[in-house]
């Protein structure tokens, strides 16, 4: 992202106050998978293609590329060594999305012995099959919510743990089929880190 801020006149306590605006590119790839495995036996029967294994393996995977605008507004505060901070966002996005998918088939052979464990495979088959492109748009829009917190252990050193918290109200593509491509993400967790001014 990047953005013009605009600083606040001091507020009561020592706190500060930051609007900004500008622009946001975020990206999302999301994979799906299916499997399906067979497995033929025929325990201590010779047969004349022995036992046989099977898989196949639907995946798909939805790219989306997100441009466009925010706006937000940032707290902080220092108090002795701690300096809080916190900072709300709002974006709107225009979402360019590309799907692939393709199936996988891997067929292996085995000689017809009683038992299949003890025998190397005779043959083994792969074959890549139904593979499929495309590409859509849509509109998203959601909001960010962080708050941090940062410890000066030295003049120039300081360590930082937050919260973050990050929703994409409409517009995400996930999954494997392609009319549900404006589905919402909500994702949250916990950053950490450290701050080295010189």
């Amino acid at each position: 992202e990047l953005n013009r801020t605009w600083l606040k006149k001091q507020l009561m306590h020592g706190a500060w106050i930051e609007p900004f605006g500008g622009f946001r590119y975020v990206k999302i790839i999301d994979f799906y998978r299916r499997d399906n495995y067979e497995r033929t036996l025929f325990p201590g029967i010779p047969t004349p293609l022995g036992d046989t294994e099977r898989l196949d393996s639907f995946n798909a995977a939805w790219q989306n590329d997100m441009v466009g605008g925010q706006l937000g507004i940032r707290w902080y505060k220092d108090y002795r060594r701690w300096n809080f901070s916190g900072d709300v966002k709002a974006f709107a996005l225009q979402n360019f999305q590309n799907y692939n998918q393709k199936t996988t088939s891997e067929t292996t052979f085995y000689p017809g012995t009683p038992d299949v464990s003890d025998t190397n495979p005779d043959s083994v088959f792969y074959e890549i099959s139904d593979e499929f492109a495309t590409n859509d748009s849509e509109f998203a829009y959601g909001f960010e919510v962080r708050a941090e917190a940062a410890y000066r252990v030295t003049r120039d050193v300081s360590l930082r743990v937050g919260f973050t918290c990050l929703n994409f109200a409409d517009g995400v593509a996930r999954g494997a089929d392609l009319r549900e491509n404006d589905q919402d993400v909500f994702m949250y967790g916990v950053t950490f880190g450290a701050t080295l001014n010189r």
